[in-house]
Protein backbone atom coordinates (compact mmCIF):
# COMPACT_ATOMS: atom_id res chain seq x y z
CA UNK A 1 0.00 0.00 0.00
CA UNK A 2 1.15 3.73 -0.80
CA UNK A 3 1.56 7.03 0.85
CA UNK A 4 -1.94 7.09 0.42
CA UNK A 5 -5.05 4.98 0.61
CA UNK A 6 -8.58 5.10 0.34
CA UNK A 7 -10.56 4.47 3.28
CA UNK A 8 -12.55 1.25 2.85
CA UNK A 9 -16.08 2.06 5.07
CA UNK A 10 -19.11 2.23 2.80
CA UNK A 11 -19.60 5.77 3.24
CA UNK A 12 -16.66 7.47 3.52
CA UNK A 13 -14.76 8.22 0.80
CA UNK A 14 -11.57 10.02 2.42
CA UNK A 15 -8.14 9.97 1.81
CA UNK A 16 -6.05 8.70 4.68
CA UNK A 17 -2.25 9.13 4.84
CA UNK A 18 0.35 6.16 5.98
CA UNK A 19 2.45 8.51 8.45
CA UNK A 20 5.49 6.06 8.88
CA UNK A 21 5.63 6.04 4.92
CA UNK A 22 5.35 10.26 5.16
CA UNK A 23 8.01 10.27 8.03
CA UNK A 24 10.39 7.62 5.79
CA UNK A 25 9.87 9.87 2.87
CA UNK A 26 11.34 12.94 4.64
CA UNK A 27 13.82 11.27 6.27
CA UNK A 28 15.47 9.88 2.77
CA UNK A 29 14.72 13.81 1.36
CA UNK A 30 17.43 14.81 4.38
CA UNK A 31 19.58 11.86 3.83
CA UNK A 32 19.93 13.28 0.48
CA UNK A 33 20.35 17.06 1.39
CA UNK A 34 22.86 16.25 3.98
CA UNK A 35 25.09 14.47 1.42
CA UNK A 36 25.13 17.07 -1.19
CA UNK A 37 28.67 17.68 -1.32
CA UNK A 38 29.34 13.81 -2.78
CA UNK A 39 27.81 14.87 -6.36
CA UNK A 40 24.52 12.28 -6.20
CA UNK A 41 22.79 14.50 -5.08
CA UNK A 42 20.83 15.30 -8.24
CA UNK A 43 20.85 11.57 -9.47
CA UNK A 44 19.13 11.10 -5.99
CA UNK A 45 16.33 13.59 -6.41
CA UNK A 46 15.79 12.96 -9.78
CA UNK A 47 15.45 8.60 -9.13
CA UNK A 48 13.09 9.38 -5.62
CA UNK A 49 11.30 11.24 -8.14
CA UNK A 50 10.63 8.53 -10.86
CA UNK A 51 10.23 6.19 -8.34
CA UNK A 52 7.52 8.90 -6.57
CA UNK A 53 5.98 9.14 -10.18
CA UNK A 54 6.10 4.96 -11.50
CA UNK A 55 4.29 4.61 -7.74
CA UNK A 56 1.55 7.45 -8.33
CA UNK A 57 0.61 6.54 -12.07
CA UNK A 58 0.40 2.49 -10.65
CA UNK A 59 -2.43 4.18 -8.57
CA UNK A 60 -3.87 5.99 -10.90
CA UNK A 61 -4.15 3.26 -13.00
CA UNK A 62 -5.47 0.91 -10.17
CA UNK A 63 -8.51 3.96 -9.40
CA UNK A 64 -9.46 4.48 -13.05
CA UNK A 65 -9.35 0.61 -13.89
CA UNK A 66 -11.60 0.00 -10.40
CA UNK A 67 -15.40 -0.19 -10.35
CA UNK A 68 -15.73 3.35 -9.93
CA UNK A 69 -17.35 5.08 -12.97
CA UNK A 70 -14.79 8.16 -12.83
CA UNK A 71 -15.60 10.82 -15.41
CA UNK A 72 -13.02 12.50 -16.72
CA UNK A 73 -12.93 15.55 -19.03
CA UNK A 74 -11.07 15.94 -21.99
CA UNK A 75 -9.45 18.49 -21.73
CA UNK A 76 -7.53 16.99 -17.75
CA UNK A 77 -6.78 13.81 -20.59
CA UNK A 78 -5.42 15.64 -23.26
CA UNK A 79 -3.11 17.37 -20.68
CA UNK A 80 -1.85 13.86 -18.64
CA UNK A 81 -1.36 12.65 -22.03
CA UNK A 82 0.93 15.43 -22.78
CA UNK A 83 2.62 15.35 -19.58
CA UNK A 84 2.84 11.72 -20.15
CA UNK A 85 4.12 11.64 -23.28
CA UNK A 86 6.72 15.11 -22.18
CA UNK A 87 8.59 12.36 -19.22
CA UNK A 88 8.44 9.49 -21.68
CA UNK A 89 10.43 10.98 -24.36
CA UNK A 90 13.07 12.57 -21.26
CA UNK A 91 13.13 9.16 -20.09
CA UNK A 92 14.17 8.03 -23.24
CA UNK A 93 16.76 10.15 -23.94
CA UNK A 94 18.52 9.29 -20.70
CA UNK A 95 19.04 6.00 -21.74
Amino acid sequence: MGVFSKNTTTNDTSIRVDESKVDTAIQKKRSIESNESNGTTIQSAELALIQIATHTLEKVAQSLEGKNNIKIPIEERAAFAQAMTKAMNALAKQA
